[in-house]
Formats: structure tokens, sequence, C-alpha cells
């Protein structure tokens, strides 16, 4: 008797990997909820350590100092309208439309105020909910031809890599988390509605995919996703294929829709090398060649996942040629792939899916397509990861060629040490994510990266700032010095890397090399107004009261609100006894804010002058 093929079973490929003719124990039978077990289990251990952090890196400014995000519910309809400009210190900030995440903040705020321990716990909920529905995925639908094994393997390999703990322990992330869960609900259900024609499954598919879209835009590279997952996983022929992805160009029109009526007036800004420093090479061959090499980085750190960081700002990513090795190499190996992948893929390889897959969801990130506010950063390895995972998942498993779900020793072996690095890896990596000072302190002394380096010497100076004890202030001083120094070296283009320079100098007292990288700062950016007010305050101690005041004029000249600088103008008038002038400038302050009492203090005492005389 012929073996029943069900409708959507997969065309018997990589035939070492699919289950064989056995007869099913009660254990395998139930065994989604014991994997499922397995992952929450594993996840809490993985991430457990992140639940005691602290708000880190850019986490405070979408969350705490977000005005929209600390009215909780009540923010939420602004957040839904006007995401893409979030009050933060009572500053419009324009940000990406990433609705989704903000009203989770929202959300959580409402019922924990601001506790980023509630809030990491949450992503990691998020992130173990992400994963377990990919193994139900994966397990009855993508791979339910295929060994049993297959399904917890790659969910674990995902679960565990450690290039994910920039997602799940930065909260900033839940973007991210957000995105995969969207594109793995609208999957599961893409192919309920495979086995099952019903009009709800399409419409939860579409909604999913909508809340992707919501999420982040990378979601984008899914509407390519989901019709190649389709032929790969599913008998459907290309018509029937077309017809279900149709539909989820509904959801991707709409979004295209309302991102334009939200972006439409926000004043396009161009990237800055400090961010991209691919927009700072200017030679077109080194500019494909550093591309390459960063496409080559990404294979290596999925590879080996060491080293690891939050920083890829300029200085981290040197320009580079094209008769570099590691990217020729790089090119090779990935023009490889990608070639091997679309022979492939007609015979529908699982290695070539995954490569695929890899490759699609990487292309909006690669800075290949369109240039983006990042040269490069770990949290974007995020989804297209997952393609690795069933890559190795695929490998790892043709060593396995017992039968009849015998487990051989080498994979077991294998398996067991791959997941244990990682687990260390991804353990040990948390901890520093711990909160801003740990992070950027685990990384100053090893990297080059120009906004580590300036985040390193802030950080220096206020612990400075905060100690008593002369020596101990000047150890942190002359580290902040160091750092600066750094920093200008990667950057010397760069106006906040001189100005930070010129604040350490002050901090030594060194009031010459201070106005030196001052007047730089400015020079390279004339509206550097903290570089304008120092230099200002230099002048002030030089008694040099004219330079001084043209010093403050030219801040309120760029900011006409800039309450400090009409105040020290109006002192500076004030003790050149020009008190009409000063008086002017003390209106104008007090004008700004009526409570100044510096202003009142001095506009009294010009008073009293006048009446003297």
């Amino acid at each position: 008797m012929k073996k029943k093929v069900t409708k959507h079973s997969v065309p018997v490929k990589e035939s070492s990997l699919k289950e064989k003719a056995i007869k099913q124990s009660p254990l395998v039978k139930n065994n989604s909820r014991f994997s499922i077990l397995i992952l929450i289990m594993s996840g809490v251990i993985l991430y457990g350590n992140t639940f005691k952090h602290d708000f880190t890196v850019d986490d405070p400014w979408l969350i705490s100092r977000n005005q929209q995000v600390q009215r909780g519910f009540e923010g939420i309809p602004d957040l839904i309208s006007k995401t893409t400009f979030v009050d933060i210190d009572s500053i419009r900030v324009a940000t990406p439309y990433r609705p989704m995440s903000f009203i989770a903040f929202a959300t959580e705020y409402q019922f924990f105020g601001n506790s980023p321990h509630a809030m990491h716990f949450f992503n990691v909920m998020y992130y173990i909910l992400a994963v377990a529905v990919l193994y139900l995925l994966l397990k009855k639908y993508l791979f339910k031809s295929y060994s049993f094994h297959m399904p917890l393997l790659i969910s674990l390999l995902f679960l565990a890599h450690p290039i994910h703990t920039e997602v799940v322990a930065n909260i900033k992330s839940r973007d991210e988390i957000f995105s995969l869960l969207g594109f793995l609900s609208t999957c599961y259900f893409l192919f309920k509605y495979l086995d099952n024609p019903k009009i709800k499954y399409l419409t939860f598919g579409v909604l999913t995919y909508f809340f992707a879209l919501l999420s982040k835009e990378n979601a984008v590279t899914f509407i390519a996703i989901f019709p190649l997952t389709l032929y790969v996983f599913s008998t459907s022929g290309f018509v029937k294929i077309a017809k279900i992805t149709g539909w989820l160009l509904i959801p991707l029109i709409s979004y295209f829709l309302i991102r334009y009526q939200f972006l439409q007036n926000i004043p396009h800004q161009a990237i800055q090398p400090i961010n991209n420093s691919l927009v700072d090479i200017k030679d077109d061959a080194s500019l494909f060649a550093t591309k390459i090499f960063v496409a080559g980085k990404y294979l290596l750190l999925l590879i080996f996942p060491n080293n690891l960081t939050w920083d890829y700002s300029y200085g981290s990513i040197a320009p580079q040629k094209l008769g570099n090795l590691y990217v020729l190499l790089s090119l090779i190996v990935n023009v490889s792939l990608l070639i091997f992948a679309i022979v492939k893929i007609r015979r529908k390889s699982l290695i070539a899916f995954g490569i695929l897959f890899y490759f699609i969801v990487y292309s909006i990130t690669s800075n290949f397509f369109i240039t983006i506010d990042a040269t490069m950063a770990e949290r974007f390895m995020f989804i297209p990861s997952l393609g690795f995972c069933i890559i190795l998942a695929v490998m790892l498993m043709k060593i396995n060629s017992k039968p009849n779900r015998k487990l051989n020793p080498s994979f077991i072996t294998l398996v067991i040490l791959i997941l244990t690095l990682y687990s260390v890896k991804t353990i040990t990596r948390n901890q520093d994510w711990k909160d801003t000072e740990t992070l950027i302190s685990s990384e100053q002394e090893n990297s080059n990266a120009v906004r580590t380096q300036l985040s390193y010497a802030n950080q220096m100076e206020q612990l400075g700032n905060t100690q008593r004890d002369a020596v101990t202030k000047k150890e942190y001083y002359n580290k902040a010095l160091m750092a600066a120094n750094k920093a200008v070296n990667s950057y010397p283009g760069y106006s906040l890397t001189h100005y930070v320079l010129g604040r350490t100098y002050l901090n030594t007292n060194d009031t010459t090399l201070a106005k030196s990288e001052f007047l730089k700062a400015i020079d390279i950016n004339k509206s550097n107004i903290k570089a304008l007010n120092d230099l200002g305050v230099i002048y002030w101690h030089e008694h040099d009261m004219d330079k001084s005041a043209d010093t403050y004029k030219k801040i309120t000249e760029i900011d006409n609100k800039n309450e400090k600088a009409f105040e020290n103008l109006g002192m500076i008038y004030f003790f050149k006894k020009d008190y009409t002038n000063a008086l002017r400038m003390y209106d104008i302050t007090l004008s700004l804010n009526p409570n100044n009492s510096l202003a009142n203090q001095y506009k009294k005492i010009i008073g009293e002058e006048f009446q003297k005389n």
C-alpha cells in the first residue's frame, strides 16, 4: 500500500532529512508542548540575566524621555498619528514610522511606570513567543515531512545565537522582535489557509503582515519571502501562490500610503558620516569594496559570533580597496552563495532557501540598494540569521545518518557543543548590556568607533566631576582626554570630536588647547552652540569682553530663544557698564523665562544705577 501524501507535502528533496516510515509513539505525537517548554526554559536561562538591567544607550530617548510614551494610554493616539515626531525633553525629534513598539512602551508604562526591569522582561517574553511561533510554523507546516528533530534544532539555534543579544538586551530594538513575530505569524496563517482555505486565515495573515510593517520597515522585504516560502514548502502552483501573495499587497500598499502621509512634510536630512562612514567615501571602487567588506563581516559574525559591539560608527570600519584579500574572499563567497541558491532553488533545496532568505532580508540594510543611517549593526542580522540557522541545521542533520529517529553520537556532540558555545557567549554578552556605562566601558579600549570614544570621554568626565579627591578627579579627566584624542584622530573632520576634546582640556585647566579645539569645532560647524558657549566662557575669563560678546551674539543669531546666551550678553554689557544694552539683553532673557533670577537681580541693580545717575 502506498503511503498517502498530503496535498502540501514537499517533493522528495534532501531525502536524508526525511522522516522514516515508522510508528509514532505518544511521546513523539505530543512533542510540541515538550519542545515549546524547552524553548521557554532555554529563553529564560539565556536572557533572564537581563531582567535587572537598566535602560541602555538610546532607550531613555525613546521611553523615559519620550513625552508621548510617558502619557501611557493617553499618548497612544499621538504615537499612531504623530510617531514620526516624538517629543523628547520638550524637543521635537523626527523618528522612523514604527508605532507598534512605541505603543507597547506606552502600555507598559501605564502599568509599570519607567521600569526598565519590566520592559526587559517583556522584551525577553516577546522574543520567546516569536521563537515558539517559529517552532510551530516549522513543525506543523515547513518541516512536517522532515526529521522531527529539525524544527526544534532550528528554533534552538536561532534562540541561542549570540548576534541576537543587541536586539533582546536592548529594549529599543523591540521593533525587530515585533517585525519577526509578524512575519512568522503571517507565514503560519498562509499555510493554515492552504490546509483549510477559509478567508479568516487569509485575513489574519493580512493583519499580521500589517503588524510587521508597522513594527519596522524591513518587513517590506517579506513580500518576496512569502512566495518563496510557499514555493519551497508547498505543492501549490505559481498561480495560486501569486493569488495568495496578492492579498498581502493590501497591507503593503496601505503601509506606504500611511508612511507617505506622515513623512511628506518631514525635511530630508542628509546621512551623517558619523552614523554611516560609507557616505564619506568618494571613490566608487573603494565604496563598493567597503560594502563587500561589510557583507563578509556579517557572514563571519554569523559563523563566529565573537567580538560583538553595539557601535559601528565612523572609525570602526576603514575604507577598503578591491585588491584587499578579505574583500576578494568576501566577494567570492557572497557571489558563489547567491549563484548556488538561484540554481538550486528550482529543486526546492533547503540550503538554497536559507541563502535566499538571508540575502533578501539583508538587502534593505546592506547599503547596496539604498543608503541607510548606519554602516553596519548586529541588529540588522536578527531576522536574516534565521536563514543561516536553517542552513546550519540542515548541514548538522546530514551528519545524523541513523535510521528510525536514533541520533548519531557525533551529531549529538556537535549540536551540544554549538549550543553551549552560543549560550555561554549570549549570557556573558548580556552582562555588557547592564547599563550604558558598562556597555561603553567594556568596548572602549579595543574600539576605534568614534561614538564609543566620545561616549566614554563623556562618561569619564561626569565621573571626574563627582570626585572630591583631586588625584582621582585628575585620573578620570585623563581617561576622558585619551578617549577624546582617539576620537579626533579617527575623525578629525567631525565638529563634536573637537568640542569634546576641548572640554576635556578645559577640565584639566589647559585653556589654550581648549580654545584651539573649540575654534576647530566651530570652523567645521558654524552652528556648534556648545563650542561657542564654552569659547565665550574662555574669552570672559581672559577678560576679552568684546570677543566674548561676539561669540554669544553668534549663538543668538543661530538660536534666538537661547536664554543663557542673552543672559551672558547681559552680564558682559553690565561689566562693561553698558547698562542700556545690558537692560535690553535682560529684558529678552525675561521674555524667554520670567523666572530667571539672575536677570531679575541685575535688572534691579541696573535700575538702582540709573537712579543714582
